[in-house]
């Protein structure tokens, strides 16, 4: 009778672990991809944070009745109070409704329980989310190989929003209605837009710092390439070299190979179609300088920089003011001006103070700045901080990869190192 009583009490613990990561990995895949934006959640885009809330909170939950728990980081009290005063002044900031207020205070929670986990668990979170995303790409891929060859595959028109976007949904992937036309359309699987994937793709390369080998992150270096997003483009060049400096390899070789295939790259650009194409037209041209600006600084249209600059000059630069997307005429504006306009100087202190709070408590210093100079790149270009597709590798870069081991170490596939 005791050997079964022994026996049911382990056989319990074992699902309640079980049922905790299951519950935490659902929930974790569902606010990584559901701040991608991908078609089949736009119905719920408002409700996506609370939808994943519940599996995380009631994992949560149920690790305080267990002995061993992956919510077992101790130092979690200031990242939560720094996430906690950014999003409260940023509801006040933008004046959102009940709705928007319950939503900001569940992806707290959801904050709080990342700040949480133990590191070993970080590592298994993010390699899943890697590989189903890869997965997915994977089989996303042939289909849009398959368009592109001229098959004829079933699809449907679809828009996001009041009509801000309109796609041809071919269900494993969408072609923009303003591409269409292209003989190479750009490549976003089923996200909103194609900087969404390649942005996400690059920062979850960061995370697989040693692993560019393994088949899942080769699919996600193809995905960056046919994604032709400038800022996916040059955060996968950054994200290369920090990959091998954070590794302490010997790094001026493979400088010297990645500008050479770069080169070739550009020539080719130019050359193919007499520069007629798409790496041409949307990355090459955008890096030219006119009269000392970027001409591909398009994050932001001229009326919205107009009203930028009034704003540097006015008392309300303090605390940002409320952005009135309406009157830009669906002109598409993004990056930190956007969010110095809304959130101004205090907002962008908070921030600050966030990412302070969030990314000091690694143990490799490289792997922090890293993750720092990611940060500071996703900011300037897209300014979505709090995306959970941004945030959760960056925030895994700082504090759990550790190659401060010895040089044999390093050259292990597994030298990923908890402490």
């Amino acid at each position: 009778m005791e050997w079964w009583k022994v026996n049911a009490h382990t056989y319990f613990l074992v699902r309640k672990e079980y049922i905790q990561k299951l519950c935490l990995y659902f929930g974790g895949m569902l606010i990584f991809y559901g701040s991608m934006h991908p078609w089949f959640l736009w119905p719920i885009s408002r409700f996506y944070i609370p939808l994943a809330c519940m599996p995380i909170l009631f994992s949560l939950v149920l690790s305080r009745t267990m002995d061993k728990s992956i919510y077992c980081n101790k130092d979690y009290i200031a990242p939560t109070i720094a996430v906690f005063l950014l999003v409260i002044y940023q509801c006040l900031a933008s004046q959102k409704n009940f709705n928007g207020w319950l939503t900001s205070f569940m992806s707290i929670v959801i904050f709080y329980a990342l700040f949480q986990i133990k590191k070993q668990e970080m590592l298994k979170l993010i390699e899943f989310i890697t590989k189903s995303l890869a997965c997915f790409l994977a089989l996303s891929l042939p289909f849009y190989f398959f368009y592109l060859l001229g098959f004829n595959l079933p699809n449907s028109s679809i828009v996001y929003g009041d009509y801000e976007y309109s796609f041809s949904n071919y269900y494993f992937f969408l072609i923009d209605d303003r591409f269409w036309t292209e003989i190479i359309p750009r490549f976003h699987s089923v996200f909103l837009e194609p900087g969404h994937l390649g942005t996400a793709c690059a920062l979850l390369l960061l995370t697989q710092c040693g692993k560019w080998k393994k088949w899942y992150c080769l699919i996600l270096m193809l995905s960056i390439f046919l994604s032709f997003s400038l800022t996916g483009y040059i955060m996968l060049v950054v994200i290369t070299f920090l990959n091998m400096w954070i590794q302490r390899k010997h790094i001026l070789v493979k400088i010297i190979v990645v500008l050479f295939i770069v080169g070739c790259f550009i020539g080719g650009a130019f050359i193919y179609n007499h520069g007629n194409n798409l790496v041409h037209d949307l990355i090459l041209l955008r890096m030219e300088i006119d009269d000392g600006e970027l001409v591909g600084d398009n994050r932001v249209s001229e009326s919205f920089e107009a009203d930028f600059e009034n704003l540097l000059n006015s008392p309300s630069i303090i605390f940002g003011k409320e952005l009135d997307l309406s009157i830009y005429e669906n002109e598409g504006n993004s990056g930190f001006r956007v969010f110095l306009y809304e959130n101004g100087i205090v907002g962008t202190f908070l921030l600050i103070l966030f990412y302070y709070c969030t990314l000091r408590r690694g143990i490799d210093k490289r792997a922090i700045i890293a993750a720092i100079m990611a940060a500071t790149m996703e900011f300037i270009a897209l300014a979505y901080p709090l995306w959970f597709c941004h945030f959760i590798p960056i925030f895994i870069t700082a504090n759990v990869l550790d190659f401060t081991h010895s040089t044999e170490q390093n050259k292990n596939e597994n030298c990923l190192c908890t402490k």
